[in-house]
């Protein structure tokens, strides 16, 4: 008895043996795996020698991605967050009695899934209804012809997964995705998320507003150049925006503006449109001002800056911040991909704070609306002294904004995909 007592011990420790080792085995095929595919894209000094562009000017807006990236310690991210924020996403538009039917109340996540060379949209992530708004498609193509443009390079084009909030907004209704890595339009200097070049690189729309033939970046450059010939000196002198009035559920800001240029108090040569979609105009018509107003739209930016930046007119920009004690956050301004190629020294800002609790009708966001004209009056006045000083500053961020081509573009995308591709999603 002790001897098959002694045997059958032997067995299940001889079992248990060859159980650990096959773990041991089936471990060290999976730690190679990661390991090799850990090793696709190694981000070091010889992958940016092999990149087509290594001037100042590529560097500069490559430390910007890095940094961008490098906010995010924790390479391994957990999918459950995703599942968790649509349900606190949806109790929000039902709260707010927002209609589901509307396209921008659906949840806004697009998964781009880049796999043997070619990318592709998951259905599983596929809520955003099209309508008029094309970004889902346009931002495909985009990725895809970055994916052309490194295969034609010889640059190896890793496997990865793009998880992009195709929307003007970014997700701020909680902070359960403050630590996952989704790719943004835009966003608050002061929040992670990855930034990207917008749409509008891709597809600017000149013949109707969001309809008609699409314009790359390259394409446009060459439309706008053409088309904005008078000198800055020989055009109107109006501070000019033509727009729609989409911040009549927020701040006021346009309507407000709007409302200004017929007071008779008012001492500013404003010229305020806010019937873009009843009255297109070819965006190139704003050439035929001196100043151009810029200024935000539902959320506190706009792509209209990239574009009007061709213009050669002089810059005026609207920075909004938003901030709430009640909640206790604070939007700092907003940024897109057109900040890691100009500095504040290019444009002119002026910083409007909003209070989001007071609300747009409070008498403390009156005050500052009237503390921000008072900076404009100044502004104007200062411009009007040193005129030759501001269209020098102009021409130099022309300069900067023109070197910009679609293929400096794919290769930051480029370069994105691959800091992508060091992310684990389980």
């Amino acid at each position: 008895n002790k001897k098959n007592k002694y045997k059958m011990v032997t067995q299940k420790v001889n079992k248990f043996k060859n159980k650990k080792n096959k773990y041991k085995m089936v471990t060290q095929k999976v730690n190679k795996f990661k390991k090799k595919n850990n090793q696709k894209i190694k981000i070091n000094n010889n992958f940016y020698n092999n990149l087509p562009f290594k001037d100042s000017y590529q560097k500069n807006i490559e430390f910007k991605i890095k940094k961008n990236f490098s906010e995010y310690k924790n390479k391994i991210i957990n999918l459950d967050v995703i599942s968790s924020y649509k349900n606190t996403f949806k109790k929000h538009m039902h709260d707010k009695n927002y209609s589901i039917k509307e396209h921008i109340y659906k949840f806004p996540l697009a998964l781009y899934i880049i796999k043997n060379n070619k990318v592709s949209i998951s259905k599983k992530y596929n809520e955003i209804i099209q309508k008029k708004d094309n970004r889902l498609q346009v931002m495909l193509s985009l990725f895809q012809k970055t994916i052309n443009w490194a295969l034609e390079n010889n640059l190896k084009v890793p496997d990865t997964k793009v998880f992009f909030w195709i929307n003007d907004s970014m997700p701020y209704l909680s902070n359960e995705l403050n630590n996952f890595p989704i790719w943004v339009f835009s966003k608050p200097i002061n929040t992670k998320y990855i930034l990207c070049p917008n749409d509008g690189f891709e597809c600017f729309q000149l013949d109707k507003k969001y309809e008609g033939k699409c314009y790359d970046w390259d394409t446009l450059k060459k439309i706008i150049s053409n088309k904005c010939v008078k000198k800055i000196n020989k055009r109107y002198n109006n501070i000019y925006f033509k727009g729609a009035n989409t911040t009549n559920y927020n701040n006021n800001i346009r309507i407000n503006f709007f409302k200004l240029q017929s007071d008779k108090n008012n001492k500013l040569p404003l010229k305020i449109k806010l019937d873009a979609f009843q009255n297109y105009e070819p965006f190139y018509n704003v050439c035929k001002f001196k100043y151009l107003l810029n200024l935000p739209g539902r959320v506190p930016w706009s792509n209209r800056l990239q574009n009007s930046l061709l213009t050669k007119s002089i810059i005026i920009n609207i920075d909004l911040e938003n901030f709430s004690k009640k909640n206790n956050w604070y939007d700092e301004k907003y940024i897109t991909f057109i900040n890691y190629i100009i500095s504040n020294n290019d444009i002119i800002n002026i910083k409007y704070i909003f209070d989001y609790d007071k609300g747009k009708d409070s008498i403390e966001n009156k005050i500052e609306f009237n503390n921000v004209i008072k900076k404009l009056n100044n502004v104007y006045k200062y411009i009007q002294k040193n005129e030759k000083k501001f269209i020098d500053i102009t021409e130099n961020t022309y300069e900067k904004i023109n070197k910009l081509t679609n293929e400096r573009i794919y290769q930051t995308i480029y370069l994105m995909f691959c800091y992508q591709s060091q992310f684990s999603f389980n």
